[in-house]
């Protein structure tokens, strides 16, 4: 939430909130339909990392990321990777 207000952002997609987790026949039905979300959506952050999903995202905060980055700008996107 704090990256999406940061950017300025109106809308949140949070795949585990917004997906009930607990039922296979709806779980299955939601990420068959995964592709018309991320086709309308503006950037996507995904969460690879931490060790359970409280981790939250690094470098968010001061303090949460010890591993140096590299960045480069393509036209208008800029991609930022971990140096792990």
């Amino acid at each position: 939430m704090f990256v999406a207000e940061a950017l300025d952002e109106r809308y949140l997609w949070v795949g585990c909130l917004c997906i009930i987790q607990d039922d296979p026949e709806e779980l299955k039905r939601s990420i068959y339909g995964m592709h018309h979300v991320y086709s309308a959506a503006k950037l996507t952050i995904v969460a690879a990392g931490g060790d359970d999903v409280n981790a939250g995202l690094p470098g968010l905060f001061p303090g949460t990321r010890d591993a140096p980055l590299s960045e480069a700008t393509l036209d208008t996107v800029r991609i930022v990777r971990d140096e792990l």
